[in-house]
């Protein structure tokens, strides 16, 4: 077992634990154990930081070279998001559905093969991991809205169920402030996702990549995906695109982007 794999393992106990306690957080109701989730989040990342370096210093290779890479990158870039949204204090209980999407993340990415030296020509293009790299962060910010609408869509029913709060209310935040914060994100991702699109089409049409790429199913469901969210963020400000509908809209796009880590594809090979 090479070091790299045996502190992905020890960051994915540690996301487990963290999702465990978060969990006992909703369910006991009960603020001191979102606080120490948030440290055992804290120290998971710290792990997996270590984690994603043994592999860069291993192989000389990008993280991000391997669907193993990508999906462990994607998870700890889901877990500083978390942390850096729940020290702002809004949303203290983004961690009960952050913690778990990461363990399946990592224990997603340990099932795939380990790092391939046969690295894919195009992955070695400094331009192509920056594209890479900006839409895995892109994708953990709209998880993270995506998380945002989800405590928001269940609040909404429970409050309908019972219109005086009591109990669980207590530690969610307002509607108004989930449904703002998911605008947030997504006005912060949106242009990392742009950015991302604009670097790989241009090194694409740069003729750096070869194959029907514009055909490519992964560059037909990325387009998509911008369409959504501008969608989102075009009918939020001018058709008050808010409340249940938005989530259901941001829900949808956290099923897409994630759907991307196992599309077929041609052309986005890591070998």
């Amino acid at each position: 077992m090479t070091a790299s794999v045996a502190l992905h393992l020890v960051a994915l106990a540690l996301y487990l634990a963290a999702a465990v306690v978060y969990g006992a957080n909703l369910s006991l109701k009960h603020h001191g154990h979102a606080r120490r989730g948030r440290v055992l989040l804290a120290l998971a990342v710290a792990v997996h930081t270590a984690a994603i370096g043994a592999v860069c210093v291993l192989t000389h290779r990008s993280p991000i070279a391997t669907a193993f890479g990508s999906l462990s990158t994607t998870a700890w870039a889901i877990g500083i998001a978390c942390l850096v949204v729940e020290a702002s204090g809004r949303v203290p209980v983004m961690g009960a559905l952050a913690a778990p999407l990461c363990c399946l993340l990592v224990f997603g990415g340990l099932l795939r093969p380990g790092p391939d030296l046969r690295m894919s020509r195009e992955l070695q293009n400094s331009v192509v991991s920056v594209h890479v790299l900006l839409v895995l962060v892109s994708f953990a910010v709209f998880v993270l809205a995506g998380c945002c609408a989800a405590f928001y869509l269940w609040q909404y029913r429970l409050l309908r169920r019972r219109p005086h709060p009591h109990g669980l209310f207590r530690l969610l935040p307002p509607l108004d402030t989930l449904d703002t914060l998911a605008f947030r994100l997504v006005a912060f991702g949106l242009p990392l996702l742009s950015l991302g699109l604009v670097l790989g089409i241009a090194r694409a049409a740069s003729g750096g990549l070869e194959g029907a790429w514009k055909q490519d199913l992964h560059t037909l469901v990325s387009y998509a995906l911008w369409i959504l969210y501008a969608g989102y963020l075009a009918g939020r400000n001018t058709a008050g695109l808010r409340g249940t509908r938005g989530c259901y809209v941001l829900i949808a796009g956290v099923v897409v982007s994630l759907a991307l880590f196992v599309l077929p594809t041609v052309t986005h090979r890591f070998s």
